[in-house]
């Protein structure tokens, strides 16, 4: 089977400044069911979940690495949220161990 690539990209106007502006983290199982087209998440079925969302200043990161190995037919992402988030507070402190600790969904606002 042919992988076909169907598009190129050229590199962008100089019109807006990029970066991460927040990121907001769910519970995990309390999305329910999504529906994703084109790799992009555009609906959440049958329920409504609470999603907090994290302001961010400064240098906070996004990179995802693909990895394939010809040898088993595989690819698959490695993706690293690096955050800086300023004047923290025992609140905070807690709420961040606790992601750590649980399964939750993160989703990142980019501009």
């Amino acid at each position: 089977m042919a992988c076909n690539i169907t598009a190129g990209r050229l590199e962008g106007c100089k019109d807006a400044v990029g970066g991460l502006n927040a990121i907001y983290f769910v519970n995990f199982g309390a999305m329910g069911d999504l529906t994703i087209s084109d790799e992009t998440v555009t609906g959440i079925a049958a329920t409504t979940p609470d999603a907090f969302k994290y302001d961010l200043r400064g240098t906070s990161t996004f990179d995802q690495s693909l990895t394939s190995s010809r040898d088993n037919g595989t690819t698959f992402a490695e993706q690293t949220l690096t955050v800086s988030l300023k004047k923290q507070d025992a609140t905070t402190h807690k709420e961040c161990k606790e992601q750590v600790r649980r399964r939750t969904y993160c989703s990142i606002a980019v501009s």
